[in-house]
């Protein structure tokens, strides 16, 4: 085991992990407006099992505009992480492995761009990413499953167009509820769909 602890202030969060070695397991301390050093050359011999990062670990870095984050490995966020987070504007995930917890980016009403890449399962948690209400356009692509649970979505009232991309794909209750501008949804490359009771309940189209 082993731990490393970053103290930089940033207005960006940017964690990048690639092409590294022969560790099992990393833990992260993190505080607010951190900023990982990514580049630095002693970092490089690292390698990271799992990445887990705790319940409201961002609570008050009212600065934070960028969260961008790379692994190779899994990639778990605890609940409510960057919970109402009014500067967060973009979000980028890059992992095979996937979970969002309940409520990690509910009420960041300037997000306007997420983007996931490389996963191969992925779980939203419920209430992930309600009540963002500057999201407009969404895809989502999962290779092998994708889970968004209830209320995944809801209240974020500018939301257009969402493209979900996996091959078993689960949408919980009342997952895109109240979003009122909703215009387009569309599956790809699914084997199997499982939508539970409200899913679009409350849409004005």
């Amino acid at each position: 085991y082993h731990q490393q602890k970053w103290k930089l202030e940033s207005t960006a969060l940017y964690i990048l992990i690639s092409q590294l070695l022969k560790l099992t397991v990393m833990n992260f301390l993190l505080v607010k407006n951190a900023f990982m050093v990514y580049h630095h050359q002693k970092y490089n011999y690292l390698k990271f099992k799992e990445i887990n990062i705790s319940d409201d670990l961002f609570l008050g870095c009212d600065k934070l505009e960028i969260v961008i984050i790379k692994s190779e490995s899994s990639l778990k966020f605890s609940n409510s992480i960057f919970r109402g987070i009014q500067s967060l504007k973009k979000v980028l995930i890059d992992s095979p492995k996937v979970l969002i917890g309940e409520f990690c980016f509910m009420n960041c009403k300037s997000l306007n761009s997420i983007s996931f890449q490389n996963m191969n399962e992925a779980e939203f948690s419920a209430q992930s990413f309600s009540n963002c209400e500057s999201l407009s356009d969404i895809k989502i692509e999962s290779y092998s499953s994708l889970r968004l649970d209830k209320f995944c979505f809801s209240d974020s009232q500018n939301l257009s167009s969402v493209e979900l991309i996996s091959e078993s794909i689960s949408i919980g209750e009342r997952c895109f509820e109240n979003c009122n501008k909703f215009t387009k949804f569309s599956i790809t490359k699914s084997k199997d769909v499982f939508f539970e009771p409200f899913c679009f309940s409350g849409l004005m189209n």
